[in-house]
Formats: C-alpha cells, sequence, structure tokens
C-alpha cells in the first residue's frame, strides 16, 4: 500500500487539522512531487471538515479512498467520477447531502461502495450499476427515495446490499433474484 497525506494539506483547505501523526507506520510513504500517484488514501475518523474538493479526481491512481467518520458537508464532488481505478469508495457517516451523482457510475473498478450514514436525498442512480464487480454497495442510512431500479439485477458479484433506513417505496424488482 500507499499512503498519502500531503493531499490533505493541499487540497482540504477547509479543514481543520492538528496534528497527524504517522512515525513507525509500516505502510506510510510521504508522496513525493506528484500526489497524484496516490494509490490509498486513507483519511478517516480524523475530524476533517469542509466540502470533499473537486481536486480529488485528479488523483487518478486511486485504488481506494477512505472518508469515513469526518465532517464533510455539501455534495460528493462529480469529478470523483474521473476516478475509474477505483476499487473502494467510503464516504460513510459524515454530513453529506443531495444526490448520489451519477457520475460514480463511471467507477466500474468498485468492489466496496459505502455511502451510508449521511443525507443523500433523490433517487438511486442508475448508473450505479455498471459496478458490476461491487461485492458491497451500503447506501443505507440515508434520505434515498424512489424504487429500487430494475438495473440492481445487474449486480450478480454483490453480497450486501443494504438500502435499510431510507425512503425507498415500491415493490422489489423482479430483477432481484439474479443478485
Amino acid at each position: 500500500g500507499f499512503w498519502c497525506v500531503a493531499f490533505v494539506f493541499g487540497s482540504f483547505a477547509a479543514a481543520t487539522v492538528a496534528g497527524i501523526g504517522l512515525e513507525n507506520n509500516t505502510r506510510y510513504q510521504e508522496c513525493q512531487s506528484d500526489v497524484t500517484a496516490c494509490r490509498d488514501l486513507s483519511l478517516g475518523d480524523l475530524d476533517l471538515q469542509g466540502t470533499i474538493p473537486t481536486d480529488i479526481g485528479l488523483l487518478t491512481a486511486l485504488t481506494s479512498l477512505d472518508l469515513s467518520k469526518n465532517n464533510h458537508t455539501g455534495r460528493i464532488p462529480t469529478e470523483m467520477g474521473a476516478l475509474t481505478g477505483l476499487q473502494t469508495l467510503i464516504l460513510f457517516y459524515n454530513d453529506l447531502i443531495g444526490n448520489i451523482p451519477s457520475e460514480l457510475g463511471e467507477l466500474t473498478a468498485m468492489l466496496d461502495l459505502q455511502l451510508l450514514g449521511n443525507s443523500f436525498t433523490g433517487s438511486i442512480p442508475t448508473e450505479l450499476f455498471r459496478m458490476t464487480d461491487v461485492r458491497k454497495m451500503w447506501l443505507y442510512d440515508n434520505q434515498l427515495s424512489g424504487t429500487i431500479p430494475t438495473e440492481v439485477g445487474l449486480l450478480t458479484a454483490v453480497s450486501q446490499f443494504w438500502l435499510n433506513f431510507n425512503d425507498i417505496s415500491g415493490s422489489l424488482p423482479t430483477e432481484i433474484v439474479n443478485m
């Protein structure tokens, strides 16, 4: 793994970070001059605040992004759709709002998508079901509404698809048996 913390100081301008101690961590390696080479950005539970910067879309080498259990506000940047090699996206327990961007459907390498515990609204974007290799899709504990799209049947590799604690309505699509 390759951990990158320099990005925090460059792009999370609204973040309040008193200090980050990473000494004596065997998986930590400082980013050299090119932070776009970062593959694993794990910044969960650091009390980071503010919006997720649109510059996140420049980190195209990322395979894992964890910004969970912080105080991020605002929307998921649509630029996150440029992270096409992303396999893990963990944004749970923040204060994120709005619709889940359809651009996340471009993340077709996704294996683990955790967006629970925010305040996302609107319907589930059908584009999310392009993530046909996803194993875990946690969308619960939001304010999502509408029906479960029939495209849910495309998630043939999924083992955990959680939508509880939302405002989902309607019947279960018959395609759900393909999961």
